[in-house]
């Protein structure tokens, strides 16, 4: 359960109280809490085994921030994915599998 509250306080930061109104920050706090559920939910259902133990920084790092560019081109906005990126095909999947949800 430990490892579970230090993620949720250092990949949502959890632990910053923004205002000093307890009605404002207690929704921040069950916005962030949201968020992180709807984070691991996602990982457990559309991400394959090696990134569903990924930390939310990891996560950030290696599969968001470092796919690519987005392009405007005839009316439809392309993603395009670095050549060289480690997890096209991972990330691929997961695009996939939230495409499905549709």
């Amino acid at each position: 359960m430990e490892n579970y509250i230090k993620e949720a306080k250092h990949g949502f930061s959890t632990n910053r109280i923004p205002t000093y109104s307890f009605k404002a920050s207690e929704l921040d706090l069950l916005l962030k809490l949201f968020t992180y559920n709807l984070f691991e939910l996602f990982k457990m259902y559309h991400c394959s085994a090696p990134i569903k133990s990924c930390t939310n920084q990891r996560f950030r790092g290696e599969i968001v921030q470092a796919v690519g560019v987005f392009v405007s081109h005839i009316r439809k906005i392309m993603l395009n994915i670095q050549e060289g990126y480690l997890h096209k095909q991972v990330f691929r999947l997961m695009v996939q599998g939230v495409q499905q949800l549709e």
